[in-house]
C-alpha cells in the first residue's frame, strides 16, 4: 500500500515537471513564432501590393506601345504621357499610388496640392538606329523637365540609361522603338514592428518596370528633331 502511494506521488511529480517544462519551452518559442508570423504577414501584404504596382506598369506599357507619342511635326504629345501615367496610377490604385483629394476639381491626380502622392511613374521612349546604335530619348522639354524621361510627379528619375536600352536590343536587329514604364511605390509597413524595421527600412521602396516595343518611335529616314 505504501509502495503504491509512493508510485502515485512519483507520477504526480513527473506530470508537474512536464507541465513546467512545456511552459518554459512555450515561453522561449513564443517570441520566435511571433517574429516569424508577423514577418510572413508583413511580406505577404508587401507581395500583394507589389503585384498591383507591376500590373500598373504592364497595363500602361501596353497602352503606350499601341499609341503614338508624337504629333504630326514629331513634337512630343503631352497627352500621351499623361494618359499612360494615369493608366498606371488607376491600375495600381489598390496600393494608393496617388489619392485624389477632390476628384471633381477637374485636375489630374497629383496636380492638386491636397492630393496624397505615394510614388511616381516615369516614362521614357527610345528610338534606336542601327548599326550604331544611336539612341534618341523622348520626351523633350517642355513635356519633360529632364530630357528623355517624363516623371508624373517629379519624385523619381529613370533607372535606365541609353546604353542600358541599347544593350537590350540585339546587334543584328533593325531600327526599333522602345517604351519603358517605371512605377515606384513607397510601401508603408502595416505593422511597423521594431524587430522588422530594425533591419528593413520603413517605407520599403517598391520599383517595377515594363519594356515594350513602340512602332511609332522607330527611327525613319525623316529627321526627328
Amino acid at each position: 500500500m505504501i509502495e503504491m502511494k509512493r508510485f502515485r506521488s512519483l507520477l504526480t511529480s513527473l506530470k508537474r515537471r512536464k507541465r513546467g517544462q512545456g511552459l518554459v519551452e512555450f515561453t522561449i518559442m513564443a517570441p520566435i513564432l511571433l517574429v516569424i508570423l508577423s514577418g510572413l504577414f508583413e511580406f505577404g501584404f508587401l507581395l500583394n501590393e507589389y503585384i498591383d504596382v507591376l500590373d500598373g506598369a504592364r497595363e500602361a506599357a501596353r497602352f503606350a506601345a499601341d499609341n503614338n507619342p508624337f504629333n504630326d511635326d514629331y513634337s512630343d504629345r503631352l497627352d500621351y504621357y499623361l494618359t499612360v501615367s494615369d493608366l498606371a496610377i488607376q491600375t495600381s490604385q489598390p496600393v494608393e499610388l496617388c489619392i485624389d483629394a477632390d476628384p471633381l476639381d477637374g485636375l489630374r491626380c497629383g496636380d492638386d496640392a491636397a492630393d496624397i502622392v505615394n510614388g511616381d511613374v516615369v516614362i521614357s521612349v527610345f528610338g534606336i538606329a542601327k548599326p550604331g546604335p544611336i539612341v534618341t530619348r523622348f520626351p523633350n522639354p517642355p513635356v519633360a523637365s529632364t530630357p528623355g524621361e517624363y516623371s508624373r510627379f517629379g519624385n523619381e528619375t529613370s533607372n535606365f540609361t541609353s546604353g542600358d536600352v541599347a544593350a537590350l536590343v540585339e546587334a543584328t536587329s533593325p531600327n526599333t522603338g522602345v517604351v519603358i514604364v517605371e512605377v515606384t511605390y513607397y510601401y508603408d509597413q502595416k505593422f511597423s514592428l521594431p524587430w522588422i524595421t530594425a533591419f528593413i527600412p520603413d517605407p520599403i521602396i517598391v520599383e517595377t518596370h515594363t519594356i515594350m516595343p513602340v512602332v511609332a518611335a522607330e527611327p525613319t529616314p525623316t529627321p526627328i528633331p
